[in-house]
This record gives structure tokens, C-alpha cells and sequence, in this order.
């Protein structure tokens, strides 16, 4: 029946008063006379003619997404911006349910974005320009939304974010397909304790707080304060703790601390959009002891503007650990070029972002001296399983070492290791639990190496949820 209704195959009755010198008239509208009704009504500033009709419609189609989203304006106009809120929020599902286009979404997620700011929710309205931004039927639609977002965020000093992954895995540590260790054809023995393969959970847990600070005096810099603390925490399967008892999972946690300094400045002579400065002081925890205090600098230099289809960037780090021995000081640097590229597929808008970079790392110690190369695509195809997003990735990476130490054995050949990643991630953008927005990630990981011990051939599956609010 509700297919039929949505054919407009139905008579909505609206007792309307007319000019006529004798009583009120009853007409007879069909459905879409009866939004386009509303619609005029709405536009000519009758807020309560089109609230009278689009409720009407809506209690006769509790899934009209035209009648919910005028709903959520003139509910929104007469003062009850919690109600606004929810109809929008109701509008934008039966929208994507029902495979409606994007302009009618973009005007949807604008609307429950002014409801919710109304509200007093600003953080859920920066939500909601984010999902108008990213579906914007044209491109300046869309930097009017980004630019709409980037006020409101900056009259909110004070952020928050979090994530929670959870995965399974047969190989806990990382560690090693194999007990015994070959390099070439040469066994050098059995492997004890964490050197094999163990299965598990593995879960990353991060949460961030961000404070923004004035803009200068100059309208030229923007800063930002930040503070991070994320962990990497194992669980051994019973199965495996009952067969290994003297191994504690704990062993391998990692947990990290951030202190984080950014600024976005409009230097002379890079027209293209302000330059971000980073500067991030970390302590870190290894199975609960003191471990590789650091220090870290970042310039993201873009490299095209920002009305540009293509984007592009340019990132420079340099960052400096404090290992125990015998790695001692660790110094890093690595240039990557980071871009993204707008689509303009059949079904939508989507996206192909791209990176390219290199790393070298030098110690005192043979284990944290090497060179690498990294690529990655991930494309954002617009497309989405009912309520479920859809996103794409392929990763692909090489890194050597001159020479390599196995305990009391150096490697004379050094390591090479090539790896390979696949990956495919699914999100419920209209799901939250406690604000978080559920996500799950399927990745095939391959890596080859001359050392067997650090050999993967894996299928992983991660189970998350992930915010910033």
C-alpha cells in the first residue's frame, strides 16, 4: 500500500478556507498537489499552512520523505528545533532507503544541520554539513557547505574524538608463520615464546581532545591544541592461554600519550591555501613500562587550491625516538605527496583519494636502520547498501634493511620485505551507539621476506566504531 500512496495514487483531503461569501470549501488534492502546496506555502512565509498539509501527508505516509523534510523546517520555524532534529534525521533515512537522489539528501542534511544547530547541538550540526558537503549536487554547493562548516567549527573551541577496533587474528603478535627461522637455507633454531604465532583479539583504542585557539590578529594563523591517548591491547584465544601458560598477552600492549601543537598560517608565496605546522611531544608505555619518549615535526605544504578537482599536498616529518638500548636515538624523515581526486560516477559524486612517499630511519642499531617505499589508493565509490557506505583500499610497500640482527646472528644480505594489502570497508552513517558510528573492515594483507619469521599471508576482519564530535 505505502508504494501506491508514494505513486500518488490516493485523494488527501484538506479543509482549506476560501474567499467565498458563504463557508469554508473542502478540496480534494492528490499527494504531489498536495506537497507542492506546501512547498508554495512554505516559500511564500505561510509556515502554517505548509506545517497543516505536510503533516497531513506524513500521517498518511509516515515514509514521505518531501513531507518529512517540510516537517522538519516549519517544526523548525515554530520553535521546536529537538523535533526539527528528529524529522530530519527520519527525512535523511527514508531518503537513502528509498534511493532518492542527492540534491533532495544535500537539502535534507542542510535543514536537520540548522536543526540541530538550533537545538544547541553544534557538534552533530558539523556532522550533518560534513554529509551535505560530501553529496553536494554541484561544486559550488559544495564549498559553500565546507565554508559553512569551517565557521561553525571554528566557534567551537573545544573538540573530542574517539575510536574503538577490535580484531581477530591468528597471528597475535605479528610474530612468525613458522617455529622454526630460515634465512636462505640455513635453520638457526627454534623459536621461543612470541616469536611464533599466536591466535587472538587485538583491539586499538584512541581518544582526542582539541582546543582551538584565537585566530591571530592578523587573520593570517589559526592554532590548535591537542592531546592523545591511544593503546594497543591483546587478548590470547582460551585455547591458546591454555596451551601456552607461561606467555601473558599483556606483554605486548602499547599505549601512547600526545601532546600535539598545530597551525594553519597563510604564508607569501603559497597562494594555494594556509601551510599546517605540527609539533607533537609523545611518551610511550611497552607491557606497562616507561618506553621511546618522542619527538615529532610536520609541514603540510598543498599544492593546489582548494577549488581545484584535484588536491594535492606535500607532508614532511622529522621525528626523533629515545629507544632503550641498543637502538638508542632514532631519527626518522619521510616525504609523501597525498592527494585526492573528485569522481563524477553515473550513480554520484565519490572520490579516489592517493599517496606516495618514502622513509628513512637511522640508528646506532642495524634493526632500526632502513629505507622505505609506500602507495595507496582508496576510492569512495558513492554507493551505498541501503543504509551502509561503502569504502575501498589497496596498499602496497617495500622496505630494506642493510643488514639485520637475529639475536646472536647478523644477516649479511639484510632484510627485504615487499607487502601487499586489500581492503574493503562498510559503515552505517545513520547507526550510532553512544555517538559512535559502527564500522567493519575486511583485509587481505600479503607480505614476502627474505626472513621467514616475518612472512604474512593473512584475512583480517575488523569490527569498529569511530566519532569525532
Amino acid at each position: 500500500m505505502r508504494a501506491a500512496l508514494r505513486r500518488g495514487a490516493w485523494a488527501l483531503t484538506i479543509g482549506l478556507v476560501l474567499a467565498l461569501p458563504v463557508q469554508a470549501q473542502t478540496v480534494a488534492l492528490g499527494r504531489d498537489q498536495a506537497v507542492a502546496l506546501a512547498r508554495q506555502a512554505w516559500l511564500a512565509g505561510d509556515v502554517t499552512l505548509a506545517y497543516v498539509i505536510s503533516s497531513k501527508i506524513a500521517a498518511a505516509d509516515p515514509g514521505d520523505v518531501e513531507a518529512l523534510l517540510l516537517l522538519s523546517a516549519t517544526t523548525g520555524a515554530m520553535g521546536d528545533a529537538p523535533l526539527a532534529f528528529r524529522l530530519g534525521k527520519r527525512a535523511w533515512v527514508a531518503a537513502r532507503a528509498a534511493g532518492r537522489p542527492d540534491g533532495l539528501r544535500y537539502d535534507i542534511a542542510n535543514q536537520t544541520a540548522r536543526a540541530a544547530l538550533s537545538a544547541g547541538q553544534p557538534r552533530r550540526a558539523l556532522w550533518w554539513l560534513g554529509q551535505a558537503a560530501a553529496i553536494a549536487p554541484s561544486e559550488a554547493q559544495r564549498q559553500q557547505t565546507a565554508a559553512n562548516r569551517d565557521h561553525l567549527k571554528a566557534q567551537i573551541p573545544l573538540g573530542f574524538s574517539a575510536s574503538l577496533q577490535m580484531a581477530p587474528t591468528d597471528n597475535l603478535n605479528n610474530g612468525a608463520t613458522t617455529g622454526l627461522l630460515a634465512v636462505d637455507d640455513h635453520v638457526f633454531g627454534t623459536i621461543s615464546g612470541w616469536s611464533v604465532a599466536h591466535a587472538g583479539v587485538v583491539a586499538n583504542v584512541a581518544l582526542g581532545a582539541t582546543y582551538a585557539l584565537a585566530v591571530s590578529a592578523s587573520g593570517r594563523a589559526r592554532t590548535e591544541l591537542g592531546f592523545d591517548l591511544s593503546g594497543t591491547f591483546h587478548a590470547l584465544t582460551a585455547e591458546e592461554a591454555r596451551d601456552n601458560p607461561e606467555l601473558e598477552a599483556s606483554d605486548l600492549d602499547m599505549t601512547t600519550a600526545t601532546a600535539r601543537w598545530t597551525q594553519d598560517r597563510f604564508v607569501p608565496g603559497i597562494p594555494q591555501g594556509p601551510v599546517r605546522f605540527t609539533v607533537e611531544a609523545s611518551q610511550n608505555w611497552f607491557a606497562g613500562q616507561l618506553y621511546a619518549p618522542a619527538l615529532r615535526a610536520e609541514v603540510m605544504v598543498p599544492l593546489t587550491a582548494r577549488t581545484a578537482k584535484t588536491q594535492l599536498a606535500l607532508q614532511t616529518v622529522l621525528e626523533q625516538q629515545w629507544q632503550d638500548d641498543p637502538s638508542g636515538v632514532v631519527n626518522g624523515a619521510s616525504l609523501h605527496l597525498a592527494g585526492q581526486r573528485a569522481l563524477a560516477l553515473p550513480w554520484g559524486e565519490g572520490s579516489l583519494g592517493f599517496g606516495l612517499g618514502g622513509t628513512a630511519l637511522r640508528s646506532g642499531f642495524s634493526n632500526t636502520t632502513y629505507d622505505s617505499l609506500d602507495a595507496s589508493l582508496t576510492l569512495d565509490p558513492a554507493l551505498s547498501l541501503g543504509p551502509v557506505t561503502t569504502r575501498f583500499g589497496v596498499a602496497l610497500s617495500w622496505r630494506h634493511y642493510d643488514t639485520y640482527s637475529l639475536g646472536l646472528v647478523n644477516v649479511t644480505k639484510g632484510r627485504t620485505d615487499h607487502s601487499a594489502s586489500l581492503s574493503a570497508s562498510f559503515g552505517l552513517g545513520d547507526a550510532t551507539v553512544a555517538g559512535l558510528t559502527p564500522t567493519l573492515t575486511l583485509q587481505r594483507q600479503i607480505k614476502q621476506s627474505n626472513i621467514s619469521k616475518y612472512e604474512t599471508d593473512a584475512t583480517s576482519v575488523y569490527l569498529g566504531l569511530a566519532s569525532r564530535f
